[in-house]
């Protein structure tokens, strides 16, 4: 769901004459021209196999082998320097330091390096074009891969999706901040994650438990700390087998992520990293707007690892600081955004990925429209293009026990024991598409279906649909003022 630019000045003073000089509108996002700079990255690729397989996969045995040899690549505090665009907007990205990665495959006959392992050594390049209004594309001149995104209008956060050329072509979603100094989060957060567990027996190579989720949430820091999380999950026993069992289901946790403190306090790069349990790594931007976090950096999860067998957890996701409930209307959130998203849905023995980017629009009177272009990990490009409508409202996430039937009402205007936050919900004429947690400054959403997590939902534990909007800049080219006028 992509975007625009100078024109858009004029639709707003037209939308804002029609409606009256008391109409408000979203303020211009703080803005400056990117020069480049220092990104902290993390980033979540699933690969499933397809050499010698049909395309899609036809016999049980043909999906049994893919899903046996899927893999799940977890890739964190990986630190890139930006160079200074040129005149043209191209440039040049550095890895600084080694990326670490924690890799596992359902079958780890497969996988010659399995475990925790350098992803990505220092002084890896790659090329960037930074184009219209922030939109950005990142090249890899060694294996080919294109990553298509977008910076927000400040420069704090990218993410990027890998749409061809290469090896990890629809299997990746890549996001980063800018890296910060030493601060302490406080107050309200909204996240949406997402991630897998894999559980081996202590005498086996193969998995035989696979546990795949999503996981919006919010969590208040502070001396009152609460936290609050939705899942939505698919889960096989035995899954390389063609014998293998489905179940999928969604429920709550009220106990924050593993590694996750009350009080936290990033170090003066930016970050924060706890080795307690899984293993938990956070990324703060430097005005504490959005956070990136990696679960699971750990190679074994202690909590559920015995001698009788071994439990691996490799995960990703975001925060975004809360403004208080109401802030925000159809207003306030009206704009171009680029959307980058990714879907992992699993249906009839096989773990569909793909990936989006594309233009989105919200008119300011409840308008919405979007263009996306769809590339899934099989090379397949299509274009999804529609219309719908869209509201904004305070709504109220909370449960009082892990059974989703004791959830609130999303329309509670009390939520006593849970949260108000303000959501953006995207409609057609059928359905609910999708809802957007609004980060600070109606610059970043965060984007999950929520047919994931409805119990009465066919669609339940099946869909995973995470991604993100971030608002365009406003400029034609974000590197370079043009001439002072007389």
């Amino acid at each position: 769901m992509k975007n625009h630019h100078t024109a858009v000045y004029r639709l707003i003073l037209a939308a804002f004459l029609a409606l009256g000089a008391h109409a408000s509108f979203a303020a211009p996002p703080a803005e400056r021209f990117f020069t480049g700079g220092d990104y902290w990255i993390t980033h979540f690729n699933i690969s499933r196999h397809t050499d010698g397989i049909p395309i899609p996969p036809v016999t049980p045995e043909d999906k049994a082998l893919q899903r046996a040899r899927t893999g799940y690549f977890l890739g964190w505090r990986g630190k890139v320097r930006f160079s200074a665009p040129d005149s043209t907007g191209a440039g040049a990205i550095t890895l600084l330091e080694d990326m670490p990665e924690h890799r596992h495959m359902v079958d780890q006959t497969y996988c010659t390096d399995c475990g925790l392992v350098t992803g990505a050594a220092a002084g890896l390049t790659f090329n960037y074009a930074l184009g219209a209004n922030n939109r950005i594309i990142i090249t890899d001149p060694i294996y080919g891969d294109i990553n298509n995104g977008v910076l927000s209008p400040d420069h704090n956060f990218i993410a990027i999706v890998n749409t061809g050329g290469g090896r990890d072509t629809g299997r990746d979603l890549s996001m980063g901040v800018k890296v910060g100094t030493a601060q302490t989060m406080a107050g309200l957060y909204a996240s949406n994650g997402l991630g897998v567990d894999l559980s081996f027996p202590t005498s086996s190579i193969v998995a035989d438990r696979l546990r795949f989720s999503q996981n919006p949430a919010w969590v208040n820091f502070g001396a009152a700390f609460s936290q609050y999380e939705m899942e939505g999950a698919f889960e096989l026993r035995d899954p390389a087998l063609t014998t293998y069992v489905e179940t999928h289901d969604t429920q709550n946790y009220f106990t924050p992520p593993a590694g996750l403190p009350v009080v936290l306090t990033t170090s003066p790069d930016g970050t924060y990293e706890n080795l307690g349990d899984g293993g938990f790594w956070l990324a703060l931007a430097p005005n504490g707007n959005v956070g990136i976090m990696a679960n699971g950096i750990n190679d074994i999860d202690p909590r559920w690892s015995d001698a009788t067998r071994a439990q691996h957890h490799v995960g990703y996701g975001l925060f975004l600081r809360q403004e208080a409930a109401g802030t925000h209307n159809i207003r306030t959130v009206a704009g171009d955004y680029v959307v980058v998203m990714r879907d992992a849905s699993f249906r009839d023995g096989v773990h569909n990925m793909a990936v989006f980017h594309g233009d989105f629009s919200l008119d300011g009177r409840g308008a919405a429209s979007w263009s996306l272009t769809k590339v899934s990990d099989m090379g397949v490009i299509t274009s999804e293009v529609g219309t719908g409508t869209y509201t904004v409202s305070a709504q109220c996430f909370g449960a009082t026990t892990e059974d989703p039937l004791t959830r609130f009402a999303y329309s509670d205007p009390v939520c006593s024991g849970g949260q108000l936050l303000d959501v953006i919900e995207l409609r057609t004429p059928t359905e609910v598409l999708a809802k957007f947690f609004i980060g600070d400054g109606a610059n970043v959403l965060t984007l999950f279906h929520p047919g994931t997590f409805d119990p009465a939902d066919p669609r339940v534990g099946h869909d995973h649909t995470f991604g993100h909007a971030v608002r365009l800049g406003r400029h034609a080219r974000g590197w370079k003022r043009g001439p002072a006028r007389p």
